[in-house]
């Protein structure tokens, strides 16, 4: 028996038989040993993702799959890293306050010694505007401390090329919203729902009311989020995340 041999290979062969001092073997014979066919599997579906409990220094996942799998759990102290697809469709300046500030504000910070402070506010005020025209001056752009036409190109052009921690995109929604509350993460959802056209009294208000609660139903809807009752949560805030 020949053994060691490598699956779905070819190999020559001759039989030599020896009696005293004679020598028989016959002509060069082939075999080809079987491939190895591997068994395609799916992949397992994960769901019921939690954290069952933590403590100071520990924390315990949980999470279901449909089909016995080998299973861990990646984890570290900052979000993912993606390269963002930022598009400004309209001017900035001083006194704009929506989400397109913020994206503004998160690609400034990640140019060195453009914006030191590294607000993420969403309000385009005096450090925003010193920042955008340190920004121009370094891309010999005209430093109007707005960011237009040229402007906009440039920064979506830099955007590309960067790695910013996932988590950070939609940082300016640090909390759940509801009707009554007001501030400028209210009013960066009401922009985001204005963009996404399910605000059409596009009312900039800043103030959580009836008809902002009306967009956000529109929007749980189109997602699929049940219950769609208007109220800005975890679910929601996650779909948020996806879209931008």
């Amino acid at each position: 028996m020949l053994s060691g041999l490598k699956p779905g290979t070819s190999y020559y062969y001759k039989a030599v038989s020896r009696a005293a001092s004679e020598t028989a073997q016959v002509e060069n014979q082939e075999f080809t040993t079987l491939a190895v066919v591997a068994t395609p599997h799916p992949a397992p579906k994960i769901s019921n993702v939690a954290v069952e409990s933590f403590g100071t220094s520990t924390a315990t996942i949980i999470w279901t799959t449909d089909i016995s799998a080998d299973s861990e759990v990646e984890f570290g102290s900052t979000g993912t890293q993606v390269t963002p697809s930022f598009r400004f469709t309209r001017n900035l300046a001083a006194g704009s306050q929506n989400l397109d500030v913020f994206h503004l504000q998160l690609i400034l910070k990640n140019e060195a010694g453009i914006y030191p402070s590294g607000l993420l506010t969403g309000y385009f005020g005096p450090l925003t505007q010193k920042a955008l025209t340190r920004f121009q001056i370094k891309r010999k752009l005209e430093p109007t401390g707005r960011a237009d036409e040229k402007t906009r190109v440039a920064l979506e052009n830099f955007s590309r090329r960067l790695k910013i921690e996932s988590n950070t995109l939609t940082s300016i929604f640090e909390r759940d919203l509801a009707v009554g509350q007001s501030g400028s993460d209210v009013l960066a959802l009401q922009q985001f729902l204005i963009d996404q056209n399910f605000y059409p009294e596009k009312l900039l208000t800043g103030y959580f009311g009836e008809l902002t609660r009306q967009a956000l139903i529109r929007f749980q809807q189109a997602q699929n989020i049940t219950p769609a009752q208007g109220y800005f949560g975890p679910v929601t805030r996650e779909a948020l995340q996806s879209t931008l």
